[in-house]
């Protein structure tokens, strides 16, 4: 294993612990919970961190996906196709989201879980922690589809990159914790699945922490003002078990409720309303409750993907925006320079992150495929000007600026010359017949 990933690794996990130890856990904590009430099935969830800023997406089915890693990486990447449209909500790239739902009703959302412990390499193939939401999404219809594609991806030990456990929920009202401990892929379903809550600590020592406490049986009062990670599960696990139904107070309200009780460093609230394929949500610096419904978008991919600055109004169309690099680019270095975790996370790979869709494309089938990404050649990198390129089929070769600007176009399937251009870093699209692919060189 490359000792210098091993040391990027251990690097951020010692961050996260003292993170964790100084409190600070606070500003990346979050909570989540369902409820279900006479076959109404309703999530929540609490994005605590340092900044609101984010994107709405929609994201396209029977779209060609390669998982990121940055360039210098060995991973085996997971490549698959959307099969199921989804929205989710993003801070720090497309097809990299804190959490969403699709269009068949499956929500997935993560947590910080600093002791989450991922499985080391073997025969499967791998995606980062975060894009492992997208992929259930994109695949998975219920939560057992979820928990089963355990056979064929998973997270990467070595570049995992945030430390999170996992939620779900599906149009049937079936529900998961999903979590790895040390090495195991570990989850909490149907029988075991007995508090409808999640925070920051594992399921199981949440559970065992609840039956302290009155209704659970213990003798201790449920907290009223919570300050913990355990606090937060106990206060939100008890107010679902305790909702006094529709007749008493709706239950979007309700939602709501449980989620202002566990209010911390929170800058987004979300509901989502899984039987009217639904989202509620509003913000910190707006209390607006603003709803977006799945069933107004097209989820086909000729349509391109499109974009909503969380702060601005889903219901006028003028603020809704088509997916490009120079967006990607603005949302991810809008996010380094806002949240000081998410800098120190990602440090120089932003700028591959903020370039990685370029990797998908738009298919005619949605059969999933599974094989070993070939990544063309480029060199010299760094270069001076004569950039050589080896790969097949290459259509087109554009360069694009760290602004995201489009700086030179070539059909020259062998070489492309940036003499002329400013040193920095560029990014190489290349347009073959079947996929888009955009690699990172430096020019000085």
């Amino acid at each position: 294993m490359n000792p210098i990933r091993i040391s990027f690794t251990f690097i951020s996990v010692v961050l996260l612990s003292l993170f964790a130890i100084n409190g600070s856990s606070q500003e990346y904590g979050c909570t989540t919970f369902s409820l279900s009430e006479n076959q109404r099935d309703i999530f929540g969830r609490n994005l605590d961190t340092e900044t609101e800023f984010g994107y709405v997406f929609i994201n396209k089915r029977d779209v060609s996906k390669v998982a990121y890693f940055d360039s210098t990486s060995t991973e085996s990447r997971a490549i698959w196709t959307s099969i199921y449209g989804s929205i989710t909500f993003n801070q720090i790239s497309c097809d990299i989201p804190h959490g969403g739902i699709n269009e068949k009703g499956l929500v997935v959302e993560h947590m910080y879980y600093g002791s989450s412990n991922y499985p080391p390499t073997d025969g499967r193939q791998s995606l980062i922690s975060h894009q492992w939401i997208q992929y259930i999404l994109d695949n998975c219809e219920t939560v057992a589809e979820a928990i089963n594609t355990d056979a064929l991806i998973r997270i990467s030990d070595a570049e995992y990159k945030f430390p999170i456990h996992f939620h779900l929920m599906d149009s049937t009202g079936d529900r998961a914790i999903i979590e790895f401990i040390s090495d195991t892929y570990t989850v909490y379903t149907g029988a075991n699945y007995t508090a409808c809550a999640l925070a920051n600590s594992s399921y199981s020592y949440s559970l065992t922490y609840l039956s302290n406490f009155i209704g659970w049986g213990g003798a201790t009062p449920i907290p009223v003002n919570v300050s913990s990670s355990t606090d937060r599960f106990v206060k939100a696990a008890d107010m679902v078990k305790n909702y006094p139904g529709s007749s008493t107070i709706p239950l979007i309200n309700y939602g709501f409720s449980v989620l202002d009780s566990v209010w911390e460093n929170t800058k987004w609230q979300l509901i989502y309303d899984i039987d009217s394929l639904s989202i509620n949500y509003k913000l910190l610096s707006d209390p607006t409750i603003r709803t977006i419904y799945l069933s107004d978008f097209d989820f086909g991919c000729n349509s391109g993907t499109e974009m909503l600055e969380i702060g601005d109004d889903p219901s006028n169309g003028s603020n809704w925006l088509t997916f490009s690099t120079a967006l990607n680019t603005y949302l991810i270095n809008s996010s380094c320079s806002l949240s000081g975790f998410v800098n120190t996370i990602l440090g120089t790979e932003a700028d591959d992150i903020a370039v990685y869709p370029e990797t998908s494309s738009c298919t005619t089938t949605s059969q999933n495929q599974y094989y070993i990404m070939k990544q063309p050649n480029l060199y010299p990198n760094p270069t001076t000007g004569i950039i050589n390129i080896e790969f097949d089929n290459i259509k087109k070769i554009e360069i694009i600026n760290q602004q995201g600007q489009l700086v030179l176009t070539s059909n020259d399937n062998k070489n492309v010359d940036i003499s002329e251009k400013p040193n920095g870093i560029y990014f190489i699209k290349i347009t073959t017949d079947d996929m888009v692919i955009s690699l990172r060189i430096i020019k000085q």
